[in-house]
């Protein structure tokens, strides 16, 4: 239990890091020192300095899923990862605010099975989250239910472990 309080602390201070670090680059980006969450039309301009890509995992990060719709529209890289390689569908499989954002990624051809650094898959985030709308959709796009992450679960293992 030690060990699992341990890696979460070092996980949540990863994700810290990197929602500072994506706010600094928009404010920079905008040159408006704007703080996340303001107007979309603001972000636009920064598209050449960040990416789309980047832009879409901000928003994804941020909670901002308006956003992160109109930047999925705008042709964004739609399986951009963050240096944990957490990809937009990953970080929308946690979140119930994201739905139509996780619906949207896999229906315009989001990966499905791309794991992070811990081996874990957007479908093992939706079960862990107890995402069931999610997990159900990213099922019916293909997913592989044999995929293990680092400690040798699967998504099935975390589905049970919810009771899902």
């Amino acid at each position: 239990m030690e060990e699992i309080n341990k890696r979460l602390s070092q996980e949540l201070a990863r994700k810290d890091a990197e929602i500072a670090a994506l706010r600094a680059a928009l404010a920079a980006a905008t040159g408006s020192g704007a703080a996340p969450g303001a107007a979309a039309s603001a972000m636009v301009p920064a598209a050449e300095a960040l990416g789309l890509g980047e832009m879409l995992l901000a928003a994804c990060v941020d909670g901002r899923p308006a956003d992160a719709l109109r930047i999925i529209d705008e042709g964004a890289d739609l399986d951009r990862a963050n240096n944990s390689g957490q990809t937009c569908l990953m970080l929308a499989a946690e979140d119930a605010r994201f739905d139509a954002v996780a619906e949207l990624l896999v229906r315009r051809g989001a990966k499905v099975d791309l794991v992070n650094i811990g081996g874990v898959t957007a479908l093992m985030l939706a079960c862990r989250h107890k995402r069931v709308a999610t997990a159900l959709l990213i099922v019916e796009k293909g997913a592989a239910l044999d995929i293990t992450d680092r400690s040798g679960e699967t998504a099935l293992d975390d589905a049970d472990a919810n009771g899902l």
